[in-house]
Formats: C-alpha cells, sequence, structure tokens
C-alpha cells in the first residue's frame, strides 16, 4: 500500500498509517533509498530518523604521458591535470576531459589513446580509465642558443659591472635581446670562459671563470634563466695562468672536455670532464705552439671529421691557424685563407654556424672599437664576410665610463634614417641606440654620421659604440 507524505511547518515528514506491521521505504533522486518496519498500535505516534545516503558515481582515472625526445607540457582545460608534476586526475564517468600538448625547445609530434584530437589538443570521454601520451622531438640543439630556435645567439658580458645579456640572432641579423635571469654573477671577477651543455639536457649552459682564484662555476641555464649551479671538482688547476681556452668532445663520450692554455709557457691541457667533475687529464701532442704570442681561440670541426680541431690566432700578427685534431693528438695543421684579419685589433671571440651550412664561422670584435663581423668559412677557407654595425648616440656619459658598456634603456622613439640608419627600438635619457643599415663600408666611421638633429633639443653626437664584450668562447 502507498501512503502519502505530508510536511509540517517545522520541516518533519509525516504520514497516516492503517494499524499493523508496516514497512515505509523513503527514496530520492541520487541517493540511496532506506526502508523501516514498525508495528504500528491504534492512535499510536512513531517517529523514525532516516538518512538517505548519495548514490556513488563511478569514476575513472585518466593519467597523461610523455615521450620521445623533447620536452613539454600537457595540461587540461579544467585545470586538474598540469603534466609537469601532476600527470593523473580522477573524474566521474561520463565527464569530456580537452588535453593540451605545449612543446618546449621542441617540436610536439602527435598523441595517442585519444579519442579525437585536433593540432595539440585530445579529447577524452570518460567512460573507463584511459591513458594517452604526447609526443615530444627534440628540436636541433645549439649550445650559444638562448632563445630555442636552435640558431646561435652571442652573449655579452659587461666588463665593468659583470651583467650579462644575450642577443637573439637570425643568422648575423639581431632579431631581438633579453638580460639573462639573474644578470649578474655578482662579482665582476667573475667572467664568462664558455658555454656548452655539462648537464645533458640539450640546452647551453655557462662556464665562468673567477679572476682573482681561478675558480670554475657552471651556471645550469633554461634559456635565458639560471636554473641552478655548481663548482667544478676540481675547482681549479691551481696555477691562475692557466686560462680556459676552449671546450669541445675530445674523448668522443658526449660530454663537453675543457682545453686550457697557459699563459706563460703557452702549454696545452684537456680536462675531461663528466659533467662538472674531472674524470681525467691529458696533455695534447704537441702540448705546445712554440710561440707564446699564438693563442687558442676556440675549438670546433674545421674539416667535418666529426672531432673537435684548434683554432689559433697570433697575438702579434694576427695571423690565424689551425690544429686538426684526432682526439688530443695533432693530425695536421694549416693556415686560414685568408690567414689575416688585416688589423690585428680584431679578435676572434667565438665559433659557431651562423649560416646554417653545417660549418663553423668565426665571430670577430674589434677592440678598439667593438664592432662585431661573422667570417663564413669553408672549413678553413672564408667564403663571405657580415659586418654587425651597431652605433650608439651618448646623450648623456654619466655611467658609461667604461669603454664596453651599453646602457640599455627601455621605451622607444622614431628617427629618420636618410643617411642608412634604422631604428632599433632603444631611446631613453642616457642614450639612443641605432643600427647601421646600407652605409657602404667606405663610410662607416664617426666622421659620415657626425651630426644628428632629430628634434630632441640636442644635437647627438654619433660614433661606433664600443659595444660590450662578447664572452661567447666556445
Amino acid at each position: 500500500m502507498q501512503y502519502s507524505l505530508h510536511r509540517e511547518l517545522l520541516g518533519r515528514y509525516y504520514i497516516w498509517v492503517t494499524p499493523g506491521t508496516v514497512t515505509i521505504t523513503v527514496s530520492a533522486d541520487g541517493y540511496n533509498s532506506s526502508s523501516f518496519t514498525e508495528d504500528i498500535s491504534p492512535y499510536e505516534t512513531v517517529t523514525e530518523n532516516i538518512s538517505l545516503t548519495p548514490v556513488a558515481t563511478q569514476q575513472y582515472t585518466l593519467t597523461a604521458s610523455k615521450s620521445g625526445t623533447g620536452s613539454g607540457t600537457v595540461t587540461s582545460s579544467d585545470g586538474l591535470i598540469n603534466c609537469g608534476s601532476d600527470c593523473s586526475e580522477i573524474y566521474n564517468s561520463g565527464t569530456s576531459v580537452t588535453l593540451t600538448a605545449t612543446d618546449t625547445c621542441s617540436t610536439f609530434g602527435g598523441w595517442s589513446g585519444c579519442d579525437s584530437t585536433t593540432d595539440n589538443t585530445c579529447t577524452i570521454a570518460m567512460n573507463a580509465a584511459k591513458s594517452v601520451t604526447a609526443t615530444f622531438t627534440l628540436n636541433p640543439t645549439n649550445k650559444h642558443d638562448f632563445n630555442c630556435d636552435g640558431k646561435p645567439d652571442i652573449l655579452f658580458q659587461n666588463e665593468s659591472t659583470g651583467q650579462l645579456q644575450a642577443w637573439f640572432m637570425d643568422g648575423a641579423t639581431q632579431i631581438g635581446s633579453g638580460y639573462l635571469s639573474p644578470d649578474n654573477p655578482g662579482n665582476v671577477d667573475w667572467k664568462v670562459v664558455g658555454i656548452d651543455d655539462f648537464n645533458g639536457d640539450g640546452k647551453g649552459d655557462i662556464l665562468f671563470r673567477y679572476e682573482g682564484t681561478g675558480d670554475l662555476v657552471v651556471w645550469y641555464m633554461d634559456g635565458t634563466t639560471e636554473t641552478d649551479w655548481s663548482f667544478l671538482t676540481p675547482p681549479t688547476p691551481g696555477d691562475t695562468n692557466w686560462k680556459v681556452t676552449g671546450i669541445g668532445d675530445f674523448n668522443s663520450d658526449g660530454k663537453p672536455d675543457i682545453l686550457w692554455q697557459h699563459q706563460s709557457t703557452g702549454k696545452l691541457m684537456v680536462w675531461y670532464m663528466d659533467g662538472v667533475t674531472r674524470s681525467s687529464y691529458a696533455y695534447p701532442n704537441p702540448d705546445n705552439p712554440g710561440d707564446t704570442d699564438w693563442r687558442v681561440t676556440g675549438v670546433d670541426d674545421f674539416n667535418s671529421d666529426g672531432k673537435p680541431d684548434i683554432l689559433w690566432q697570433h697575438q702579434s700578427t694576427g695571423q690565424l691557424a689551425v690544429w686538426y685534431m684526432n682526439g688530443i693528438k695533432r693530425s695536421n695543421s694549416t693556415y686560414l685563407s685568408p690567414d689575416n684579419p688585416g688589423d690585428i685589433n680584431w679578435k676572434v671571440v667565438g665559433i659557431d654556424d651562423f649560416n646554417s651550412d653545417g660549418k663553423p664561422d668565426i665571430l670577430w670584435q674589434h677592440h678598439s672599437t667593438g664592432q662585431l663581423a661573422v667570417w663564413y668559412m669553408d672549413g678553413v677557407t672564408r667564403r663571405g664576410i657580415n659586418s654587425l654595425w651597431y652605433l650608439a648616440a651618448v646623450l648623456d656619459p654619466v655611467g658609461f665610463s667604461s669603454p664596453r658598456h651599453y646602457g640599455y634603456e627601455n621605451a622607444a622613439c622614431s628617427f629618420m634614417n636618410s643617411i642608412g640608419l634604422r631604428y632599433d627600438g632603444y631611446f631613453g635619457a642616457q642614450s639612443l641606440h641605432l643600427r647601421c643599415g646600407s652605409i657602404p663600408p667606405a663610410s662607416r666611421s664617426t666622421q659620415s654620421v657626425a651630426q644628428l638633429h632629430g628634434g630632441l633639443g640636442v644635437g647627438l653626437v654619433v660614433s661606433l659604440c664600443p659595444s660590450w664584450t662578447y664572452t661567447s668562447k666556445n
């Protein structure tokens, strides 16, 4: 028999029943029903407290994972999954979940385990436990690449303040810049002496040397951000005349080793490294160029045999030579063609492939003007030149006493380019930076742009910007 349920003002419910044994069942949508049985006498009032429990919802686990040589993150539109660190969540049956894959210095390769996909998104209907996988492929790496585009960038260090800034490059063209974070090693005696991947994550790390003691420290980098640091073990060779002159894998174990040159004797030494720990050391054969004016200026593979070679520059003549190396043994040697930049103020400051032809090119800096230039190389033969001219109009020299200090400001203005200059996006109370455009080489001098008047109320004396020192030794 069914009975009518009534509610009184106090919120309780009551029913009228026929005396005898009565079973009452209470149910509600979304809850489990509850029953009780009572023997009811005539005119008897019985009170029963009833609690209903919610019906348990079927739940399933969604697990996201990543595969491949690259890196990235997988996130859910509801914010519960961030893989990253949180790669698994529980969902109610029938829930639709959308995941998005975001690559980091990699290329997203696709999904597996999804019900449907669109580009980098994956949709899953949670009617059972599900697992999905996002695949990432590491982009071609370059140890001097600070913005994950696979192209070599340029790292500058201010010689007066120690401040660090990266120029993001597209070949020999600057497309942006950014200060490192932190932008300073904390003491001007810490100098950048090399860049390479010391922790095997595919990203270039920065090797510093302390001028006073010779100690070495590595900043582990994620782009322009330092994530951690470590002293080398041992931190120094013990004699401060030993200077780091190059980094390369001299024992073919896939890990960067350190090439040293003694500044008094010219002698060479290689530290075989396992990350930041020296596993052993050896002296190259031969271990000395014979003339202490020959200084190592970089390490790279100039004969395409997969082994690092040593580039030399003579400090008195500017002459250039390469030692072809088989590990630490010299197999041959040759002069570059041409073998001289023509002005001994031009110094080699880096080696990398700036035109993406698979061959190392040479980056130069003029130590009087700060000008940068690239020699495009085919082995040891120069095939082309590209100058990276940079001009600065100094409005207020206060704070710019160092010959290698820029003083970047963040603002913008417009400027006439009638003489081949183009505006480069930096203007402030102290300096206006312009890049040289189509000025012919013969006209690239202070005199050719001696005075500019641009409605700023002052005459801007423009000269070749001395620049910061390029510190990205390989």
